[in-house]
């Protein structure tokens, strides 16, 4: 008899509008081609979700995926994938968090969790040891992303239960929520959030007494990952990350001119030095908090010691959330940076595109497009640290001018209008970059996902490309 697979790819259907939940099996010939939690997210996405059904549609599924190395070993194996149908373009979303969530969603009996429909209340599902249930989460609105953590870790009585909730800012619908796992792990990208919000799903809990999962070759496996490791050490990024966290990458960064400064108006600030990973961690208090199963533990909780914030706790960024809410907003102290981090990641939205759409509105103040009038009467100049924090809770809140940022980046610059346009850094199909300058790396501009040129200069390219698509075409005729 042949040994059967460990993997097997198990199933939890929730439809939210009957309130029905079902155990199923992924077919094993097919497990075979679309393997991990990836392949298998969008394999259930493009079956069962048709071109009409939008984003916000009850058709619509929230898929949260793991695959066979979830919950082993493997470093970076907590990772759990979310694939939808996305707010920001209406088109595939597939996006990850690190952390915990993926390995215990396994330990908790499941694979894969297909959230479809839309409750009339709102709900949170518990899911541990291969069962499952919905329940009020009433007493959870309001709470951000870190207090819902938080109170359902308490509530359930499981310290060691993995919870990826929403903030305020799903809540409310932002077009730009995340989905946030073990406080600061996001699956952010293509609103996924703003999909789990619309169907009044505050968050999941999971939780299993198991804490490994059984593997065919485990010699093998854990050869393969003392090779992976070593290779990964060895490299300069997995050197720095081990080191530093990604805040070891701002000096490359800052000498490659790609560190985004003022909405990308500039790459130079001589105030990057203070937000090198190096001097960061030389200056402040770091307690390191590890994902499942990493050795490196480059993820911190962080104490500020120096500067107006002195004494201020919480977790230290990574370069994006560093980058997007210092030098971008125009903010040179470290400690402000980071309390402004840990603010976008509570109130649960995307830092790509909250951090572009805050600093393309601080340009759109200073070069007059808009006035107090138009903000509410908050003063969006450069390095306004009370003024930008302020915003961002306004736009989780849809408040005022915060609920037209809350629609993203590209559908705010045309809601504004004029010179709004121009100072707007997205793709083209609709969502903010990465938190980085390409300009200073050219050779990767017409790569799909980057695409963060403002306005006449993005059309501009725009026909270069199709021109060269052209004259390729023409040659293979």
């Amino acid at each position: 008899m042949s040994k059967e697979s460990p993997y097997q790819c198990r199933i939890l259907r929730v439809d939210l509008s009957t309130g029905k939940i079902n155990k199923e099996l992924f077919d094993s010939q097919e497990l075979r081609k679309y393997i991990g939690g990836n392949g298998v997210g969008i394999k259930i996405l493009y079956d069962e979700v048709p071109p009409e059904v939008g984003p916000y549609d009850p058709g619509n599924r929230l898929i949260f995926a793991a695959g066979p190395c979830n919950g082993t070993k493997v470093p970076g194996s907590g990772i759990v994938t979310v694939v939808t149908k996305g707010t920001l373009t209406n088109m595939l979303c597939s996006t990850q968090a690190n952390g915990f969530f993926g390995a215990r969603m396994r330990f908790a009996g499941f694979e894969v969790i297909i959230i479809q429909g839309a409750s009339s209340e709102w709900k949170y599902l518990w899911i541990h040891d291969g069962e499952a249930e919905l329940r009020s989460a009433d007493h959870l609105l309001g709470l951000d992303t870190w207090e819902t953590e938080d109170r359902l870790k308490n509530e359930l009585g499981q310290t060691r239960s993995s919870v990826a909730c929403i903030g305020s800012s799903g809540e409310n619908l932002v077009r730009f929520s995340g989905i946030f796992c073990d406080h600061g792990h996001v699956a952010s990208t293509n609103g996924c959030g703003t999909v789990m919000g619309s169907k009044k799903l505050k968050a999941i809990a999971v939780f299993g007494q198991k804490s490994s999962v059984e593997v065919w070759d485990i010699d093998r496996l854990s050869a393969a990952r003392s090779d992976f490791l070593k290779d990964a050490e060895q490299s300069w990024i997995g050197s720095t990350v081990k080191d530093f966290g990604t805040l070891g990458t701002f000096p490359a960064m800052d000498s490659m001119g790609t560190v985004p400064v003022k909405n990308m108006t500039t790459n130079v600030s001589p105030e990057l030095p203070a937000f090198y990973g190096q001097n960061i961690r030389a200056k402040f208090k770091r307690k390191p908090r590890p994902c499942w199963a990493c050795p490196w533990a480059h993820c911190s909780e962080i104490t500020v010691t120096e500067g107006p914030l002195a004494g201020y706790e919480g977790e230290e960024p990574e370069y994006e959330d560093m980058a997007a809410w210092g030098v971008n907003v125009g903010i040179h102290d470290p400690g402000m940076a980071i309390k402004l981090s840990n603010l976008n990641d509570r109130m649960g939205m995307d830092v790509k595109e909250c951090g572009f759409v805050v600093s393309m509105a601080i340009e759109c103040y200073e070069k007059g497009v808009i006035g107090l009038k138009e903000t509410g009467g908050l003063e969006l100049k450069w390095g306004n640290a009370e003024a930008i924090g302020q915003l961002i809770e306004e736009i989780a809140y849809r408040r005022g001018f915060g609920d037209i940022l809350a629609e993203g980046v590209m559908r705010a610059s045309e809601r504004i209008g004029g010179d709004a346009r121009n100072f707007a850094v997205y793709i083209g199909r609709g969502f903010a970059p990465h938190v980085v300058d390409l300009r200073g790396m050219w050779s990767v501009m017409f790569a799909p996902i980057h695409y963060p040129i403002p306005g006449p200069l993005r059309q501009a390219l725009s026909r270069i490309r199709n021109s060269v698509l052209q004259i390729q075409s023409d040659f293979m005729m």
